[in-house]
């Protein structure tokens, strides 16, 4: 069975300068434009396999089908490892609003050009007066590869529920730190009374509010929105969102709002055209357009088979995924997909992202 996958920007591990090449007659949904592009194409895989854009695996692929081993140049592999946070802001209103989802956008240190983002794990404990968080950032590592030593920070937003809060007091800190390292304290203030959706707490049922109307906490919205606190012109407002790292969280003919003057950051938001010359996909997605009104979507072209084989390198895996293996636990190299979210492996919820970041397939989570 073949399947189409998708990976975050920068969370795949080949290079992050975006992939993009601009086809035409996209239509109907994402999974749709794929299809009817695949189909038109002159050189379709002989397996099945939708498309695949020019990656660096490619060609290896095209080599395995013609019967010609792919072969390593370099005998590399990818490990998770511990990174850095060097800094941790509040997203949006300052003091954050008891209730309502707070945002911290951190920025976590690399230590070359060629590591990328791994997962960033987020533990919440609630004490008597305060609300301690502690983060851990991974970062995929390549073995191996001789890599330019330039020490990037790479940015994620890191969400803490309404519904997960405990206390008016929040300190954050860097649980990879050596002896820990508190990054950023900030306090929360009640923002209603009186009315059901105040007392926003686990098992509060989801409200009515729907998507860009005001909201005073969680539990005002509506199922899978967040009340989210932003800055206008007329000061500081709180409406149902839905909140993102990049379009991949958002659906089809959407993106994630980038800082704009007088309106919400990191927010999804559409229809409207994912990509353009000016605004690529992420790296392994054709941007589709179409000839009618549909927007132009970002579309994945990656190969997906033969996953879960022995590997030396990326190129042995054929394009479909990367070589990654592990030192503690040992684990051997193999061809699996990187993640960081669920949405990264497939978005019909097939496939999830398993504890050690990468995609597995599952029947209903089991």
């Amino acid at each position: 069975m073949t399947k189409r996958w998708l990976v975050a920007a920068c969370v795949a591990l080949g290079a992050c300068d975006g992939g993009t090449v601009l086809t035409g007659d996209g239509g109907g949904d994402r999974a749709d434009a794929v299809d009817a592009d695949a189909a038109g194409e002159d050189a379709a895989p002989s397996d099945g396999v939708d498309g695949v854009v020019d990656d660096g695996g490619a060609s290896d692929a095209a080599n395995e089908d013609a019967g010609v081993e792919a072969s390593c140049t370099t005998e590399a592999h990818w490990e998770l490892e511990l990174r850095t946070i060097e800094e941790v802001d509040l997203v949006d209103v300052e003091p954050a609003r008891y209730g309502a989802t707070d945002r911290l956008r951190i920025q976590v240190r690399l230590r070359s050009a060629c590591e990328r983002l791994g997962r960033v794990d987020v533990e919440l404990t609630a004490g008597g007066a305060t609300d301690f968080a502690s983060l851990r950032a991974w970062a995929w590592v390549p073995r191996g590869l001789d890599c330019p030593p330039s020490a990037p920070l790479v940015p994620w937003i890191v969400l803490f529920p309404g519904r997960e809060q405990g206390n008016f007091r929040v300190l954050v800190e860097d649980g990879g730190s050596p002896g820990g390292g508190l990054r950023l304290e900030y306090g929360r203030e009640i923002g209603c009374s009186g009315i059901p959706e105040c007392e926003c707490h686990a098992g509060t049922p989801a409200g009515t509010a729907t998507e860009g109307s005001p909201c005073v906490t969680d539990c005002s919205c509506a199922e899978g929105l967040s009340c989210i606190g932003s800055y206008g012109v007329g000061g500081p407002y709180w409406a149902c969102a839905r909140p993102c790292n990049d379009l991949l969280d958002c659906g089809p003919y959407e993106i994630c709002e980038e800082p704009v003057p007088d309106g919400m950051p990191w927010v999804c938001s559409g229809p409207t055209d994912q990509c353009s010359t000016d605004r690529p996909c992420p790296d392994g997605f054709d941007c589709v357009t179409d000839t009618g009104d549909a927007p132009n979507a970002c579309v994945d072209r990656r190969a997906w088979e033969p996953l879960g084989t022995p590997c030396g390198c990326d190129e042995t895996c054929g394009g479909a995924g990367n070589c990654v293996g592990s030192t503690d636990p040992p684990v051997a190299p193999r061809c699996v997909i990187p993640c960081l979210r669920d949405v990264d492996c497939d978005p019909d919820g097939s496939w999830f992202c398993s504890w050690d970041n990468t995609c597995q397939f599952s029947d209903g989570y089991t």
